[in-house]
């Protein structure tokens, strides 16, 4: 089966591209396919349209699954009970220090700390963009899941390196932990919940993403972000296609089929 991936506003290196087309990946933008085929749809929220010939098609990330993750205030009101304590307006909290994040941002591209209402309140008086006010978490470890059709593939430790990017956005190292990683029952019960209340909110689709999760120095799990178009490594991809290739093989995709669309 031919697999597309879509790409969102995400630039990909040369390497990954590479890589992509080794595995015989076909990279695209296009909205229209005329062949039979898989589609991942990594945070590229254009409908899409089938030839009159297309029989067997399958959408990984239709828009409601991409829209969830690129919203944040969306994400963050559906899947609140899994963040920090989060508010739009300074008026809404008294616990700090806090951190004031874009809600169009990414990468932790704009992300601030703030100790005081008097900073963060100025702070916020001098700038046009908005912002989600969030309560910070001092972090004793991050973990990356990414997920398939509501089954954790893969399973990363993360960890913030001392560098930036040319957008002073934040810079990880991921080091894979397999998909039956020896975390505790509690963690795993975190990451199955919000798992089922994503899936929920877009409509049980078949979705691909990943699932940043930190867990805090005080033994409590926060959500970071669910991202439809993360940054994905060769051994990574290698999981996702071989994932998405024994599903094929036992029919379990089928449920998804798209059908021909005018």
């Amino acid at each position: 089966m031919r697999i597309y991936l879509r790409q969102g506003d995400i630039v990909f290196s040369k390497q990954f591209v590479d890589t992509l087309r080794e595995k015989g990946v076909i990279l695209t933008r296009k909205d229209k396919f005329f062949r039979d085929g898989i589609l991942i749809n990594h945070g590229n929220s254009k409908p899409i349209s089938l030839g009159k010939k297309v029989k067997e098609f399958y959408v990984l990330n239709k828009p409601s699954a991409i829209h969830m993750c690129s919203n944040k205030m969306d994400n963050y009101n559906e899947l609140k009970e899994f963040y920090p304590e989060t508010c739009r307006a300074v008026v809404d909290t008294n616990e700090f220090p806090v951190l004031a994040k874009p809600i169009g941002g990414h990468h932790g591209y704009g992300i601030k700390k703030f100790d005081n209402i008097e900073s963060l309140s100025k702070f916020l008086k001098t700038t046009n963009e908005k912002y989600i006010i969030q309560r910070y978490i001092p972090i004793k470890h991050e973990f990356r899941f990414n997920v398939l059709d509501r089954t954790v593939f893969q399973v990363s430790h993360k960890q913030r390196l001392d560098e930036v990017t040319d957008k002073d956005g934040y810079v990880f190292s991921y080091r894979s932990l397999g998909n039956n990683a020896r975390l505790s029952s509690n963690f795993w019960s975190f990451i199955k919940n919000v798992i089922t209340n994503f899936h929920s909110a877009i409509g049980y689709d078949l979705a691909d993403y990943c699932i940043d999760v930190m867990k805090g120095q005080d033994g409590e799990y926060y959500l970071s972000e669910i991202n439809s178009a993360y940054g994905i490594g060769s051994y990574t991809l290698d999981k996702l296609l071989n994932t998405i290739d024994a599903k094929y093989m036992k029919g379990e995709l089928e449920p998804y089929r798209v059908g021909t669309m005018k």
